[in-house]
């Protein structure tokens, strides 16, 4: 019953509470939360995540909270939850978090949130920002694709996947966009 299993969660919460490692209590109530986010318990889980000491940690929480009401249909709600996932990543000043922050916006529908999230991480573009676009490119979106064209310069790996998603998106400009890749190259 819902009963028993919300008198399970506050056994685990009250253990998880006697974890003296930090580290090791956040990431216990990271995985608490997430849990009680795929058993349809969003409440608790959003109040549960917003405890977590570390930063990290709770950007992690909320970002599986999102991921889980974006499956349930929970749109707007879910759209807020990630935005928080991103404000705890940005307090966490950890660039690959909030990479994963950005892709998990594309994998829930708001690519609108990823296109703002990905121009404002200023670290680690060459390793993160092709998952991005590949997340994009799985959704098809094209206009958010050309939103990140300018971001795509920096490093000519990155330049080079940018090309190969276009190529992907707009199958009928291949030797154009082929011939562009010609010119940056040789």
């Amino acid at each position: 019953s819902e009963m028993a299993s919300l008198g399970e969660f506050e056994e685990a919460i009250e253990l998880a509470g006697k974890i003296e490692d930090a580290w090791g209590r956040s990431e216990a109530l990271r995985a608490i939360a997430s849990e009680m986010a795929s058993l349809g318990e969003f409440e608790e889980a959003i109040e549960l995540a917003g405890k977590i000491e570390d930063a990290w940690g709770r950007s992690e929480a909320f970002r599986e909270i999102a991921k889980e009401m974006a499956e349930a249909g929970m749109g707007e709600k879910a759209r807020e939850v990630l935005q928080q996932a991103w404000k705890d990543a940005n307090e966490a000043a950890s660039f690959g978090q909030l990479w994963e922050v950005a892709r998990t916006a594309v994998e829930v529908g708001f690519s609108d949130l990823a296109v703002e999230f990905s121009k404002s991480i200023a670290g680690e573009r060459t390793e993160h920002l092709p998952k991005v676009l590949d997340a994009l490119v799985k959704h098809r979106d094209r206009g958010a694709v050309l939103q990140l064209l300018p971001l795509c310069g920096w490093a000519m790996g990155t330049a080079l996947h940018c090309c190969a998603c276009l190529i992907s998106l707009y199958p009928e400009r291949t030797q154009s966009i082929a011939k562009k890749i010609e010119q940056l190259i040789f």
